[in-house]
């Protein structure tokens, strides 16, 4: 006889591990800090980098010293608000990944040997750097990114269920539990009878019940 398998038990190592503060804290400073070394790195010389960017042949000449401070300086700030856990810092960061994906993806198609430029211009270099890159940054995007992304939504839904349980059913249990059940419980009908004998006292004359 086949053992049913419950769902719950399925998930609930999962969901622990969503949950998980001290796990969550340390993805995230992990990707903090490695978006705050990428950033500062280039720009401690961003000529370096603006040669490593024009490698490519995708941005133009003329905004090149801009996106060689720009970008790594939105790294940087990028990486900061992850650390502080700032709101928005991680779709920052998605978005970041998601360019750089693009661009060694570009590079790897071309066959272009070039620098990285992921770490500065000495990091990474020749055409083996750019698949381990892209490597890197795919799990990045594609399993840290939204690890902490349901951590977030996890723990925010621990926090509103423990509030709930200890502020609101002890004190409006009852005048919340026909909106809070599942499924929830219909809305008493009106009187119709006793309205409408009501209209008809008030026609008559007489005083209603």
């Amino acid at each position: 006889m086949k053992q049913k398998i419950s769902f719950r038990k399925i998930v609930a190592p999962m969901r622990g591990i969503l949950a998980s503060p001290l796990l969550y804290r340390i993805v995230r400073f992990g990707l903090a800090a490695l978006f705050i070394y990428a950033g500062v790195s280039k720009l401690l010389d961003p000529k370096a980098f603006a040669r490593a960017i024009s490698s490519y042949g995708i941005v133009p000449e003329v905004i090149l010293p801009f996106v060689a401070v720009g970008l790594p300086l939105l790294e940087t700030v990028a990486g900061m608000g992850l650390l502080l856990d700032i709101r928005g810092s991680l779709s920052v960061i998605s978005g970041l990944l998601g360019l750089f994906v693009f661009v060694l993806g570009f590079g790897i198609l071309k066959d272009m040997n070039v620098d990285c430029g992921c770490f500065g211009a000495d990091d990474l270099i020749m055409h083996a750097g750019l698949r381990l890159a892209l490597y890197r940054d795919l799990a990045l995007i594609g399993i840290v990114v939204p690890y902490l992304y349901l951590s977030r939504r996890t723990r925010q839904y621990s926090r509103h269920n423990r509030f709930f349980r200890k502020e609101v059913e002890p004190r409006d249990k009852g005048k919340y539990a026909s909106y809070l059940s599942f499924p929830p419980r219909a809305c008493p009908r009106p009187d119709r009878g006793r309205e409408s004998r009501v209209l008809k006292d008030l026609d008559s004359g007489s005083s209603p019940e």
